[in-house]
């Protein structure tokens, strides 16, 4: 006899909970290839802290969303890869650096949070999200701050292709929320 996790709940509920256990494991799951990775690249602190600032921030902030779990996981994994080989093997002028790093944050403060068509926000919702994101993002200058004046670079190049990427991806979303409001308008211009 199966007995279900969430035999006490009605099926409405029941449903929401097993999404939320799937999504977790899924979250998880993730998250445990991309340590991985990051240990096979060599990198593995700096994995680790990278995706704590990166997940901390897009919970937040939110931006790009695909629009199935299997593309999810496709474009996750390659913007993963392409971070961790960005902290691994760029270096740049520190002027550079330091710029980059303030203009993705000051981009991220500005237009965060970017909702999607699967999960829009409401007033009071981007209020919240936002507030929270440019007090993440105040973090993690201050972060990197403390990085650059005790010398450890990595964590510089972990706060920075964090801020600087997730305002990519945060651009990203911009583009296709504008895109569809265009659609959404063409499709009724009356509204």
């Amino acid at each position: 006899m199966k007995t279900s996790l969430f035999a006490d709940l009605s099926e409405e509920d029941k449903e929401i909970a097993e999404y939320g256990l799937k999504q977790g494991l899924l979250l998880i799951g993730g998250m445990g290839l991309a340590v991985i990775a990051g240990w096979l690249m060599g990198i593995p602190g700096q994995a680790v802290f990278f995706l704590v600032l990166c997940y901390v921030l897009r919970i937040f902030a939110g931006g790009y969303h695909a629009t199935t779990p299997a593309r999810c996981g496709m474009i996750s994994a390659i913007f993963i890869l392409i971070c961790f080989l960005c902290i691994k093997y760029i270096t740049l002028p520190s002027v550079l650096t330091h710029g980059l790093t303030l203009a993705g944050g000051l981009f991220i403060m500005r237009f965060a949070p970017v909702d999607t068509a699967n999960k829009e926000l409401d007033e009071k919702e981007e209020q919240v999200y936002g507030r929270m994101a440019r007090r993440i993002v105040l973090a993690e200058f201050g972060i990197y701050l403390i990085s650059a004046l005790l010398g450890w670079e990595p964590g510089t190049r972990c706060v920075s292709v964090c801020l600087f990427l997730m305002a990519v991806n945060l651009a990203v979303g911009l583009a296709n929320k504008k895109r569809r409001r265009r659609l959404d308008h063409d499709e009724n211009p009356d509204l």
